[in-house]
């Protein structure tokens, strides 16, 4: 398994229909309020993938992609803290339990530290979870 930042190729294949963003689609039924637009996922991904204050990275077991986190660095609304909010962490169900989310993670945790992030606020089986960033 490698985790690496994503490129555009791989946000394409990432938002195809049946893809990795598909199955998180179809997992948390979102399917129940709107269709999965392919198209418009990647046009979101592929954004995220070029922007400064953003990271976008994949776990990929040989080509296939099993994991990904997106993160966006900002400032709170609150102060000057820069916060870093998670947009997407998902790792497939197959592969769940092997440390993937974690070691997705701990890429995030040293990319906001890098862009001056004190806290990451994130979701996990369905609890909202904060990353301090030392």
């Amino acid at each position: 398994m490698r985790i690496e930042g994503l490129t555009v190729t791989d946000a394409e294949l990432i938002c195809r229909e049946g893809g990795l963003l598909h199955s998180f689609w179809d997992e948390h039924e979102y399917s129940t309020v709107g269709d999965f637009v392919s198209e418009q996922a990647f046009a979101a991904l592929a954004h995220f993938v070029a922007a400064d204050d953003t990271l976008t990275i994949g776990a990929f077991d040989n080509d296939a992609p099993i994991g990904l986190l997106a993160l966006m660095s900002h400032r709170s609304f609150w102060g000057t803290t820069r916060l870093g909010s998670e947009v997407l962490w998902y790792v497939t169900p197959a592969r769940r339990g092997e440390g993937i989310g974690r070691d997705l993670m701990q890429h995030g945790t040293a990319w906001a530290r890098e862009k001056g992030v004190q806290l990451i606020q994130a979701h996990a089986d369905g609890r909202q979870i904060f990353v301090r960033v030392h």
